[in-house]
């Protein structure tokens, strides 16, 4: 099986997504003028989506010029009359990426091309769903990890284990949630460091 990083561009002018319940194996991993989330494993078990959440056009037009837009493998934006605009500008920078809308079905007006519109009441969970679809029908849009991506994850998760360090001694978390998370985050971290050992073993 792959393993695979995903990087979401995802325009939430009106605060949705940030009101999305997110479950125990996605973090909040810290803010860059923008939001960033990285959700582990699901129905794949070595999928990492990382969500770059733009909340507003500035920030958007700061995002684009960063290093960080060389990353973007999809779009997801929130329908709203103030996105139409910015969705467009996010296709002239990107003019392969799948989009995806969530909140209106009559989207006569948008004409960025290759887009699916999804339902306004979507969980988290189903919008994992829908990029794993979108995964399974377009196999050029993530790649193999590399070193970098292997070694970048293999940090994230390290500080992961801090942070849950931290949250016990606040007891914010309970001794079970504490060990029961820290274990799939080491097992998680093993594995990876085993693929990276393999890579840079092989070069």
């Amino acid at each position: 099986m792959r393993k695979l990083i995903v990087n979401v561009l995802v325009l939430s002018f009106g605060g949705q997504f940030s009101r999305s319940k997110l479950p125990p194996n996605t973090y909040i991993v810290g803010k860059r003028g923008v939001l960033e989330v990285t959700h582990l494993g699901g129905s794949k078990g070595d999928l990492v989506i990382k969500f770059y959440v733009i909340r507003d056009k500035n920030s958007l037009t700061r995002f684009l010029s960063s290093n960080l837009a060389k990353k973007i493998d999809m779009l997801l934006a929130y329908y709203g009359e103030d996105v139409l605009e910015s969705l467009n500008m996010v296709k002239k920078a990107f003019s392969s990426i799948k989009v995806l809308i969530i909140g209106k079905e009559d989207l006569a007006d948008v004409t960025a091309g290759d887009v699916k519109v999804l339902s306004g009441e979507l969980s988290f969970q189903d919008i994992v769903e829908n990029i794993n679809q979108i995964l399974e029908t377009r196999v050029e849009v993530p790649s193999v990890f590399s070193v970098a991506q292997l070694r970048e994850e293999i940090s994230i998760l390290k500080n992961f284990i801090s942070r849950l360090d931290d949250e016990l001694r606040r007891r914010t978390i309970t001794v079970k949630e504490y060990f029961e998370e820290k274990k799939k985050l080491e097992e998680r971290i093993n594995v990876l460091e085993r693929r990276l050992k393999t890579i840079v073993g092989g070069c």
